[in-house]
């Protein structure tokens, strides 16, 4: 089987959108798309929240601004004591301290026995520290001293990000050469406590963990929009799907509260909200330019809130696709905008198919987001766009190279709307930027002035020459005219061509060359007979003209040299044209006073007879042809009725 061979500028514009996709992909590869992509996730993120969502299984306490003027900060070890004991009055199911209790406060440590007692009767009190490293869990910040050595009572409160929090904990490390057990993380716990209250089971899935309905599969370094930014604990994407706030008490309202039953079986997370602590973040649903962030006691609240989610309910967290899926679809959108940029001609339509595809690069992205799965966006719009634009950009230079080439191979012969007509069909007929050779249906036209070579001599080289450029000049604008083209000169003669080069597709076209070449010839003889009588008030010689019409196929395409380029036709129909312009010179079958005599084939004829009048005027062998050729002679068109020109005749 024949493969096609792909034309060179096709060529060249998938080498464009392959080296556009190596690029995007190697830019992408270096982490440069990261911010972006991000950026991205934050809006899906933000178009997902639900704003009106309530989880009544959690409630804050909150240290404000109000309580730090009243209780100080950090609060005394007797007051959050006081605070623990009125909450665990009313039932809770754990209750999580976001508050560091690494040292005692006051620092002389009076009130520390009181917190250690109370921490030490309820063991659904969890507390926080923060995690060092893998050699020094405790090189953060300790859990508080009483509780150290039972994990099972404290987790760590890290936030994983730094500018934007998208990322929560499971545990910590997630190293499989750890020595230790990996140390759970504060939301976790909590929720992991509230969970096994429920009989509602937490195991370990392969190298994942299983959290009731719900698969939370470890985040790797390069899922979704991440480059080489692996987490060093098992960590998962927040959806922000939950809560944006919850049922919340001050620390003033839990010491004056009079029925604790508003704690009965909640999930009750002790913080502080003060933007005197800096325990404050952003998250990609925080509006645009907000003074007030959210505390991290929220934020975990909300890891809390998800956790039950997919325990409970089954939503799982959202997962990034692997490299294995995000170089196809780059590479996929690159060559989108090859095809854009190839093969979209006009700039209105083509800013349209662009804006079209990017938004179509989004709508899959939040699709995807929609259903639970982050894929990249910056960066195959990146891809796209940069290939669209290049190719684009190419296909108008190679377009401009075309169509200079074509209009120079062709603007002394052709008139403004030929070479429009040219130019618009031009993949039709063009093959590596020259007009393709091929068989074409046209109809030529020969001229040749009467007596040339006697009236030459009776004038000087350069009058002849002159007179001869003014009758050639007058008499080829009306090639022009009626879409044909001048295909070259000969001395005081010229051969036109009508149906080149673009071809025709059906009779009517053919037919309508057919009577544009007599339309030509006639008002040659109407020109001719203008000079003359100009000519004869000057003293010049008076010109006769002989014109040859004839039908037929021809092939056509571009001879010459490189430095020398002519597009002809060649062929019978073109001999045949000419020695009918040649026959009869002595007048035998037509008069030898007419000013313009017209002779045609029995084609043409058969093509004009609807517009024009001819005559019969004999059967004739032309010299080079076996057989006989049927002569016709145009007289005028029929619309003239019986008002002869008798020049015609």
């Amino acid at each position: 089987m024949n493969i096609p061979e792909i034309p060179r500028p096709a060529r060249i514009a998938l080498l464009i959108g392959l080296g556009v996709f190596l690029l995007t992909g190697l830019i992408w590869r270096l982490g440069l798309f990261q911010e972006p992509e991000l950026w991205v996730y934050d809006h899906f993120v933000r178009w997902h929240s639900n704003p009106a969502a309530a989880d009544k299984r959690i409630m804050l306490v909150e240290l404000t601004e109000k309580d730090i003027d009243k209780l100080d900060y950090p609060l005394r070890d007797g007051v959050l004591s006081e605070v623990l004991e009125k909450i665990e009055g009313g039932g809770p199911a754990v209750v999580g301290i976001d508050l560091y209790r690494d040292l005692p406060e006051p620092r002389n440590g009076a009130e520390l026995d009181t917190l250690n007692k109370t921490l030490l009767r309820y063991p659904n009190i969890i507390g926080i520290f923060l995690f060092g490293n893998e050699a020094d869990p405790f090189g953060g910040v300790p859990p508080p001293p009483v509780l150290k050595d039972d994990p099972s009572r404290y987790g760590f409160n890290n936030l994983l990000d730094v500018k934007v929090i998208r990322r929560g904990f499971v545990l910590w490390p997630l190293d499989p050469n750890y020595k230790g057990n990996p140390y759970q993380s504060f939301s976790f716990l909590l929720a992991e406590i509230y969970l096994a209250n429920r009989n509602i089971p937490i195991s370990q899935d392969g190298a994942d963990i299983r959290l009731g309905k719900t698969v939370i599969p470890a985040l790797k370094s390069n899922d979704g929009g991440y480059v080489n930014d692996e987490p060093e604990g098992y960590a998962f994407m927040q959806d922000f799907r939950g809560p944006q706030a919850f049922d919340t008490l001050s620390i003033s309202d839990v010491l004056q509260l009079k029925d604790p039953a508003v704690f009965k079986d909640k999930i009750v997370l002790i913080g502080i909200e003060a933007g005197s602590s800096n325990d404050t973040f952003t998250t990609p649903i925080t509006p645009p330019f907000a003074t007030k962030k959210p505390p991290g006691v929220l934020i975990h609240a909300q890891m809390v809130n998800q956790l039950l989610r997919a325990a409970i309910d089954g939503d799982r967290p959202t997962t990034g696709f692997s490299q294995r899926v995000e170089w196809p679809w780059i590479f996929f959108w690159c060559f989108c905008g090859v095809a854009v940029g190839f093969f979209v001609r006009f700039h209105i339509l083509f800013a349209l198919s662009v804006a079209l595809c990017v938004g179509l690069i989004v709508l899959s992205g939040w699709l995807l987001f929609w259903d639970g799965y982050w894929i990249l966006v910056f960066g195959p719009a990146v891809g796209f766009l940069a290939t669209a634009m290049l190719v684009k950009a190419y296909a108008a230079s190679y377009e401009e190279q075309q169509r200079e080439n074509l209009m120079k191979l062709f603007s002394q012969h052709v008139s403004p709307d030929v070479a429009e007509e040219m130019w618009t069909h031009r993949e039709t007929f063009l093959q590596g930027g020259r007009p393709a050779a091929r068989k074409l249906m046209v109809t030529v036209l020969f001229t040749d002035l009467k007596n040339y070579s006697t009236i030459s001599e009776k004038m000087t080289p350069a009058e002849l020459i002159a007179w001869v450029n003014e009758c050639q000049g007058a008499l080829a604008q009306h090639v022009g005219k009626n879409r044909g083209f001048v295909n070259c000169y000969m001395g005081d003669g010229m051969m036109a061509v009508f149906g080149a080069p673009v071809p025709r597709k059906n009779e009517t076209e053919i037919a309508r060359d057919a009577m544009n070449a007599v339309t030509c010839a006639l008002s040659m003889a109407d020109e001719i007979k203008q000079m003359n009588a100009r000519w004869k008030t000057e003293g010049k010689p008076l010109a006769g003209l002989r014109v040859g019409i004839y039908t037929g196929e021809a092939m056509a395409g571009v001879l010459g040299s490189d430095d020398h380029l002519a597009y002809s036709v060649i062929g019978d129909t073109v001999n045949t044209a000419s020695r009918l312009e040649s026959v009869d010179k002595e007048g035998t079958m037509t008069s030898a006073g007419d000013e313009c005599r017209i002779l045609i084939g029995a084609l043409t004829c058969h093509y004009i007879k609807d517009r024009f009048r001819a005559r019969h005027v004999g059967t004739v062998s032309l010299k080079g042809k076996a057989e006989t050729t049927e002569v016709y002679k145009v007289l005028d068109s029929i619309d003239q009725g019986e008002q002869t020109n008798p020049g015609r005749q």
